[in-house]
Parts: structure tokens; C-alpha cells; sequence
């Protein structure tokens, strides 16, 4: 049986559909202040675990250990639509579009984002 400690780090992991609605988040440095604090209170041993929300199947997670943990959240988002030339839609534009065109739209990496179609 493992005796190492785990803490649960508190997330919310579906704020929004962009990083511009996330909104009520730590900085690096409140993190940090944050950590601080959890390692005397907990120790430096302790297991990271984060709750997903799910109801059904894994309800839990963890922080990966690799090189890359954070890395800079490209300022190019938006959405754009795949039966027409309209692009750079915000999400309140990219809704509306979808829904009073029935048209589907994908964000920046091609993921279906919006899609009103009655095919789909």
C-alpha cells in the first residue's frame, strides 16, 4: 500500500471555450505562494492529485513529470467556418453564425467547435 501523502489541487477544467473567458485563475506567483504553503503543510513528498469533474469512468488525475509542464498560450484563436469563407469569429460570433446558418465551425487546430447542422 503507497503511505506517500496525496493533496487534491483544486481545478476547474471547463471555464471557457478560449483563454480569454478564463477569467478567475492563479498567477505563477500566487502558484508558487501556494506550493509553498502545501509543502509545510503537507510535505515535499506529497502526491499532486487533481478531481476532473467526471461522473463516469477515471474521476482523477495527476500533473505529468516532463520538461514542458507550462508553456505560452498562443494569442491566435478564434473560430472559423468550414461551408463558407468566414474566419476569426470570436465565440459570441462563431454561435451566432453556426445557428442562424447552420453552418459548422472549427477552431484554430480544426476541432468542430460550433455546429448547427441537422446532418450532424
Amino acid at each position: 500500500m503507497n503511505t506517500t501523502p496525496s493533496v487534491l489541487l483544486s481545478v476547474n477544467s471547463h471555464a471557457g471555450y478560449s483563454p480569454e473567458q478564463i477569467t478567475d485563475t492563479l498567477t505563477l506567483g500566487e502558484l508558487l505562494e501556494a506550493v509553498e504553503q502545501a509543502i509545510e503543510d503537507f510535505g515535499a513528498e506529497a502526491r499532486i492529485v487533481v478531481a476532473n469533474g467526471q461522473r463516469y469512468g477515471a474521476g482523477f488525475g495527476g500533473i505529468p513529470r516532463r520538461e514542458d509542464l507550462f508553456e505560452r498560450v498562443e494569442e491566435e484563436f478564434g473560430y472559423a467556418c468550414t461551408n463558407c469563407d468566414a474566419e476569426g469569429l470570436d465565440d459570441e460570433e462563431a454561435f451566432a453564425h453556426s445557428r442562424e446558418n447552420r453552418h459548422c465551425l472549427v477552431d484554430v487546430e480544426g476541432r468542430e467547435a460550433y455546429c448547427y447542422r441537422a446532418d450532424h
